[in-house]
């Protein structure tokens, strides 16, 4: 019996050892059929079903022999191979993209180690891949919640697997827990930093919990580690998309700090993104921050010659940094891209005296048949408008409040100087003359100038605080005791005020409709108006100064009327009614109006303001035109 068994196990290894496989095996079948404790047939009759890839086969052989003896060195070898052979088998099914075949494979591979572990003292940390790639078979098949219990059994076993890393913040991201994909992501990262996908899918995690910062560094560093990577383009640009979203929405919402550093995160994925630019460049001009609104609005041109606004923007920029000579070559280069820009327009009517406006396609042309050589008669010539016609005077005052606005304190004095020589009974410009010299020093100047305006105007209260104010500072200027001479001066006020109080109270009342047989005085009202901003970014607000005067009877129940109405171009509140208003009396109102925070592009509009007072009177009226501009959404 032993010399036949010995026989066929002898020519089992003649067979095995010539590569002659499927004749080895009968012959390893017959010896451990006559001696099933034949460990050693059982062995090479694993060996022989190995080499033929029939895995089944061999694990029952390698079983059986381990059965015999667990510590059996060459049957341990053996078990391990079929391991390997089944961990080889998936990963070829995985790159072939069969992830049911691989699965199956990856199972079967991970159950021998089991068995293997639980019958050994000794544990094969090498068998953590296994999870590894079961996980990417299941990420293949979209079974994103068994790839995540695969792949943190990897982990456990390894934390620095970083495939297992990688595989398990993809399978979150794609199954939407972006929390806890980061962190995975991140160690991924960490343990290889030049590892694209792992960079990109951070982005995408970071992306969507709302943290388009982070999004913004991880897909700017997938993009540096490979510039062709398509899919990372594309979320660039969503990330660009999203950032300037926000920051247009800041913008609207006068959060201008939140607004400048998403527009800035915007640019950061793209360099050339030209609107990002100039609403940016809009953001950092209403913060009054004008270095960087110029240098957003420069770099906007660059990428844009032809952006109208932007030239626009950047006058305003210059503007405020009392830049006067780049203020109007800006504008001036906003005209040259389109005549009839009328933001361009109006400002450098304000601040050029010399900016004559071109004709315009909408200017009426000059019959051809009358002759080049005719005169205008004397009655045209007496029509043509002059330097003190009532237009020039008022750009003049506009002028002069921009220039007082932007501290150009002598380009101001000048302009009011000129509204002055043409109006000598301007009450602003007296005013505003007042304060340009206060600004420069000249206080003597700047006090004539007030005295001017209370003897224009007795009841002017901010003149009397302007004299207030310069006589304080001229105080300090010459060293003296301040609080001394500011008591006295206040003292000499409140007497002075005392005795306008006693002599209004013994003039004589404005007669009734029944003190007498004379038809009653009808009201005459005029307005004094100002407007401290014609010039409105989305959001922004101007003072509108109302001054009523009375130069005739009583006037009753007086209402104020504002067109448009507040809605969506402009917001306000009117005031209620005035009881009345006195003959010789005047009242002061102050309305804040502002601009809507929505508005998109540019709108030029007119305001107009009516004072009415009983019912059947014609009421009086002035015009303001209100360029508002907001951002530029492309």
């Amino acid at each position: 019996m032993n010399a036949i068994k010995e026989a066929h196990y002898n020519l089992g290894i003649a067979y095995l050892e010539a590569g002659q496989y499927s004749r080895a095996v009968p012959e390893f079948e017959a010896a451990v059929k006559l001696d099933p404790n034949f460990i050693g047939a059982h062995s090479a009759l694993c060996r022989a079903y190995l080499e033929q890839n029939e895995l089944e086969s061999a694990s029952t052989a390698v079983a059986a022999a381990l059965k015999l003896d667990a510590n059996y060195q060459p049957a341990l070898l053996l078990y391990g191979t079929i391991i390997e052979a089944y961990h080889d088998r998936g990963k070829a099914h995985l790159a072939d993209r069969q992830y049911t075949e691989a699965i199956a494979a990856f199972q079967k591979a991970i159950a021998l180690a089991a068995d293997l572990d639980n019958n050994s003292q000794d544990s094969h940390p090498e068998n953590t891949h296994i999870y590894v790639h079961l996980g990417a078979a299941y990420i293949g098949m979209k079974a994103h919640q068994n790839a995540i219990e695969a792949l943190q059994h990897a982990i456990a076993q390894d934390a620095d697997l970083v495939d297992a890393h990688y595989n398990l913040g993809y399978a979150y991201v794609e199954q939407g827990t972006y929390d806890q994909a980061i962190p995975h992501l991140e160690r991924a990262i960490a343990i290889a930093p030049h590892l694209k996908r792992a960079h990109y899918n951070l982005a995408r995690a970071y992306r969507e919990s709302g943290n388009l910062e982070a999004a913004t560094n991880a897909i700017t560093e997938t993009l540096r580690l490979d510039p062709d990577y398509q899919r990372a383009h594309e979320l660039a640009d969503t990330i660009k998309q999203e950032h300037y979203n926000r920051g247009i929405t800041y913008l609207n919402d006068e959060r201008y700090s939140e607004a400048a550093t998403a527009l800035q995160n915007a640019i950061t994925l793209d360099s050339d993104f030209a609107t990002a630019h100039y609403n940016l460049g809009l953001a950092y001009l209403k913060m009054e921050t004008y270095p960087r609104a110029v240098s957003s609005l420069e770099k906007t041109i660059a990428l844009d010659p032809n952006h109208k606004a932007a030239h626009h923007a950047l006058a305003l920029s210059y503007l405020g940094q009392q830049e006067l000579g780049k203020a109007r070559d800006a504008a001036k280069e906003a005209l040259k891209i389109d005549a009839n820009y009328q933001p361009a327009r109006s400002l450098l009517e304000a601040i050029d005296p010399s900016f004559k406006p071109s004709e315009t396609q909408d200017t009426p042309q000059p019959d051809p048949r009358q002759s080049i050589d005719s005169q205008p008669d004397a009655k045209s010539r007496q029509q043509t408008p002059t330097s003190t016609d009532p237009p020039d005077v008022k750009q003049d005052l506009e002028r002069g409040l921009v220039f007082l606005s932007s501290r150009q304190y002598d380009q101001a004095a000048a302009a009011f100087k000129r509204v002055i020589k043409a109006d000598a009974s301007s009450i602003e410009a007296h005013f505003g003359l007042g304060q340009a010299y206060l600004e420069i020093g000249a206080f003597n100047d700047a006090k004539a100038a007030a005295d001017t305006v209370l003897m224009l105007n007795p009841n002017h209260q901010k003149a009397r605080e302007l004299i207030q104010v310069i006589k304080f500072a001229s105080n300090i200027e010459r060293n003296k005791k301040i609080r001394k001479k500011v008591l006295s001066y206040v003292a000499v006020i409140a007497v002075i005020a005392v005795a306008a109080f006693f002599v209004w109270r013994m003039l004589p009342p404005d007669p009734g409709p029944d003190m007498g047989t004379s038809q009653p005085t009808p009201p005459n009202l005029l307005i004094e108006s100002r407007l401290s901003e014609r010039h409105l970014l989305a959001g922004g607000t101007a003072d509108l100064t109302l001054i009523i005067k009375n130069r005739g009877g009583t006037a009753r129940n007086v209402k104020i009327r504002l067109q448009p109405e507040s809605g969506n171009q402009l917001k306000y509140e009117l005031p209620g009614s005035i009881p009345q208003v006195p003959k010789n009396g005047e009242e002061t109102l102050e309305i804040p109006i502002t601009a809507d925070g929505n508005i998109m592009g540019t709108q030029e509009i007119e305001l107009q303001i009516e004072v009415l007072w009983e019912d059947g009177i014609k009421p009086a009226t002035t015009k303001f035109p209100i360029t508002l501009f907001g951002p530029v959404v492309e």
